[in-house]
């Protein structure tokens, strides 16, 4: 429902299709963007994972608007996998940005920090239940909020890419 009226079915069923269509998009860039950087020299293989565990989510996004949303149960889980795999991806972007602004040892201590956050995640969901949106906005927002003060750090003591990806991530705020 929106505003307390029911939503017509074939609207519900173009904003389902809407939205596969453009995780199919999404997915499309996001792995084409992967395959790119394999053939970039320098890169750390934490940046690569980033776009295939994105493009993965946005695939599987759109299964779940496309295949599986007309099945509450199916619609569950498949949100779980998307959850899931954009939690995977994030921690590769948390990776990526702790090796590049830290020290090796610092880089590896914020990394086993996430896994136990994944973990803590993974125990919560078993308990609130499958396909809940609040707990991964939670983990998530928690996670942004990090690589955004790591990459501020990376400005503060003079990292080249810093004040680029603080853009990046601004623009993709808004």
């Amino acid at each position: 429902t929106i505003f307390n009226e029911e939503v017509p079915p074939r609207y519900a069923v173009m904003s389902e299709v809407g939205a596969g269509v453009t995780d199919l998009v999404l997915g499309t860039v996001l792995v084409g963007s992967a395959v790119r950087l394999r053939w970039t020299p320098g890169v750390h293989r934490y940046w690569a994972l980033i776009w295939w565990s994105a493009g993965a989510a946005a695939f599987a996004g759109a299964a779940h608007h496309l295949v599986f949303s007309h099945s509450p149960r199916a619609a569950d889980l498949s949100w779980v996998v998307v959850g899931v795999l954009v939690a995977v991806a994030l921690s590769y972007l948390l990776a990526a940005t702790a090796t590049a602004t830290l020290d090796e040892r610092w880089a590896r201590l914020v990394i086993r920090v996430r896994i136990g956050g994944l973990l803590a995640y993974a125990a919560w969901m078993g308990i609130v239940g499958i396909g809940r949106t609040a707990p991964l906005v939670l983990c998530e927002s928690v996670t942004m909020a990090t690589i955004v003060g790591l990459w501020c750090y990376g400005r503060y003591v003079g990292h080249p890419e810093a004040g680029r990806m603080l853009v990046a991530i601004a623009v993709l705020a808004v």
